[in-house]
């Protein structure tokens, strides 16, 4: 299942990072990614949300700093987050304290 799968069905999975990216070549020679580990993953209309889940590197700006906006787009940030990581062998930010420091200031 895919991000955009899984927010559709209501729920978000709040750790999204290369380790819970499984890649599949398939036999056609195309990839196909599933999104796996579902430990920190809740449902977007339950109300039990807290706290700081996530990996060091990967999280949302907005959860690294105590608000909890939309956790779905915090999804789509650590995705961007893999995403760069693939292109430039590099973390965009690598220490939560980087990018708190950015967000507040």
């Amino acid at each position: 299942m895919g991000i955009a799968e899984f927010h559709a069905a209501g729920f978000v999975h709040r750790d999204v990072k290369p380790e819970n990216i499984m890649v599949l070549l398939l036999s056609d020679h195309k990839i196909k990614l599933t999104i796996i580990d579902y430990g920190f993953a809740y449902s977007e209309l339950s109300s039990s949300c807290s706290g700081r889940h996530g990996t060091k590197g990967y999280r949302d700006p907005l959860v690294r700093t105590g608000h909890f906006g939309s956790m779905m787009a915090a999804d789509w940030w650590s995705f961007g987050q893999v995403v760069y990581l693939i292109y430039t062998k590099k973390l965009l930010f690598n220490d939560d304290n980087e990018i708190c420091s950015l967000y507040i200031s």
